[in-house]
């Protein structure tokens, strides 16, 4: 029996990451990775029982980061805070603070929007925004003081949302001044239309 090592399963995820990342997880191959690994097939299938399983390993802490932001949505959000206060600096940091993340999670990130076909998160991107979407609409029809904007509306606006951090995700050449730049541009536009949409009467 082949007692397995932690670092020759980190040496797969690693390689593996590349390969997903190049080719995307429908054109990897799991002998081309073991052929970079100088190994073989059969010891990928001691640590993990698919190509999926390696992927899904891979993805699992960005997907949890994502959700934890959607489940901390339910109590107020960057978004409600934003209507609330008004500070759109402070709705600046709080948002470009939360794309500051690690390199394992960023490169989870740009798997899950842009190299997931063939896998069950192929959706994960519309399915993220709906989720979201879903929850904000419950915060705002609790503030009875905001005005209730249609399911459709919330879509669009969390779409453009997501979309702009995917976009940053996906900029694997920008530094964090370049990217807080873009973020401080787009984000001037975005907050006031965002403030005006829920309180103006």
């Amino acid at each position: 029996m082949q007692v397995k090592k932690e670092y020759v399963r980190q040496q797969i995820l690693r390689v593996s990451t590349e390969e997903f990342l190049k080719k995307g997880f429908s054109k990897a191959s799991l002998r081309e990775i073991a052929k970079k690994m100088d190994s073989s097939t059969g010891v990928i299938y001691t640590y993990f029982k698919s190509k999926e399983d390696i992927f899904e390993t891979i993805v699992t802490p960005s997907i949890e980061a994502l959700y934890g932001y959607v489940t901390s949505a339910k109590k107020d959000s960057a978004l409600i805070k934003l209507a609330k206060d008004k500070d759109v600096n402070d709705f600046i940091n709080m948002m470009f603070n939360q794309i500051q993340t690690s390199q394992e999670v960023a490169c989870g990130y740009r798997l899950l929007f842009s190299k997931a076909a063939g896998t069950k998160f192929e959706n994960f991107y519309e399915d993220l925004i709906q989720k979201f979407a879903e929850v904000l609409a419950m915060k705002i029809k609790e503030n009875k003081e905001f005005n209730q904007l249609s399911m459709f509306t919330l879509r669009s606006l969390i779409e453009f949302l997501i979309n702009t951090q995917k976009k940053l995700f996906l900029d694997k050449d920008g530094n964090k001044e370049t990217v807080l730049r873009y973020y401080q541009e787009i984000m001037s536009f975005f907050a006031p239309a965002w403030i005006n949409a829920l309180t103006a009467k």
